[in-house]
């Protein structure tokens, strides 16, 4: 039996949920960071938020949560639907988890309001990132990292942010 996929244990406060493994791994997941991140507000396909994040609820309490056999389910207080979250997701986008890729871990924007544009994020200028392979690996690295990157000298057009990102892929 493989252990360090199991669920020992999940506890639960208003504030968040801790779930032990049987291997030992533990983590803790803040409600604010799960009602974020509920499956229900995002395409199952891409990941991509359905709602605005103006629409969450500003501070989101968990009335209760109960492991499944590969889930949690999260009810939460004020709201008529629950969030099923699958184990290995949670497993996967625990704090302190490393993922395979260094470039696929994601921050966690705890602090921010302490973050500045023009220095946190990346920056490349339109023609750098369409002719230069290595900044768009760079800028495309920090986007995937950072949920967020900027393009300079993007023509104020109709299609041109679309044009912009051609290099990255198809744009559907």
């Amino acid at each position: 039996m493989n252990h360090e996929n199991t669920l020992k244990s999940a506890s639960y406060t208003p504030e968040g949920i801790t779930l032990q493994w049987l291997n030992g791994d533990r983590a803790e997941f803040p409600s604010l960071w799960l009602r974020d991140n509920c499956p229900c507000d995002r395409d199952s396909r891409n990941g991509q938020r359905l709602i605005d994040v103006s629409d969450l609820p500003h501070d989101p309490r968990i009335r209760a949560a109960s492991p499944r056999e590969e889930t949690v389910l999260i009810e939460w207080e004020n709201e008529s639907h629950p969030a099923s979250f699958d184990l290995q997701w949670l497993r996967n986008n625990a704090p302190g988890h490393s993922p395979e890729k260094p470039e696929l871990a994601a921050k966690m924007w705890l602090e921010g309001s302490k973050l500045e544009a023009a220095k946190d994020f990346a920056w490349a200028s339109l023609p750098e990132f369409r002719d230069l392979a290595s900044v768009r690996l760079a800028w495309m690295t920090k986007l995937i990292q950072d949920g967020i990157a900027f393009l300079r000298g993007v023509p104020c057009t109709e299609h041109a942010v679309l044009e912009a990102v051609q290099p990255m892929g198809i744009v559907l």
